[in-house]
C-alpha cells in the first residue's frame, strides 16, 4: 500500500476566501505569502520536508459607504504522526486547513520518500 507523498518547501498553497468579514457586506480576501516550517535534515530531491506553514489573509470592505478591514491566519498542521521528521509530523498530500471566511491553506504535493 502506497502513502501519500510528502510535502516540500513550495508546495503549500493559499487560496482566498469569498465569506466577508465580520460586519462587512462586500468585499475581497487576500492572501499573504505562505510562511513554511521546515525540516533541518530530511530532504526530498534537494527540498526539505514540512512540518507545517501558515499564512495571514486580509480583508478589505465596506459596510455600506463605510470601510470594512480585516485579517485571519491561517495555520496548516500535519494530520498524522506516522511520519516524522525531527521528531515531528510532516505534511503530506492534501493535508489543508481552512478558516471560517473559506480561506484555505493545502499542501499539494507528487514526490514520495523511498526506503533503501
Amino acid at each position: 500500500m502506497a502513502g501519500r507523498p510528502v510535502a516540500v518547501q513550495g508546495e503549500v498553497s493559499a487560496t482566498a476566501g469569498q465569506k466577508p468579514f465580520e460586519g462587512a457586506d462586500s468585499g475581497n480576501w487576500k492572501a499573504g505569502a505562505a510562511a513554511e516550517t521546515a525540516s533541518g535534515t530530511l530532504s526530498l530531491d534537494g527540498a526539505f520536508v514540512l512540518h507545517g506553514a501558515s499564512c495571514t489573509f486580509t480583508f478589505n470592505g465596506k459596510v455600506g459607504q463605510s470601510p470594512v478591514a480585516g485579517s485571519s491566519t491561517v495555520e496548516l498542521k500535519p494530520t498524522t504522526d506516522k511520519l516524522l521528521a525531527d521528531g515531528t509530523g510532516v505534511l503530506l498530500d492534501g493535508d489543508a486547513a481552512q478558516d471560517t471566511y473559506g480561506n484555505t491553506l493545502k499542501a499539494s504535493a507528487s514526490g514520495r520518500l523511498h526506503m533503501f
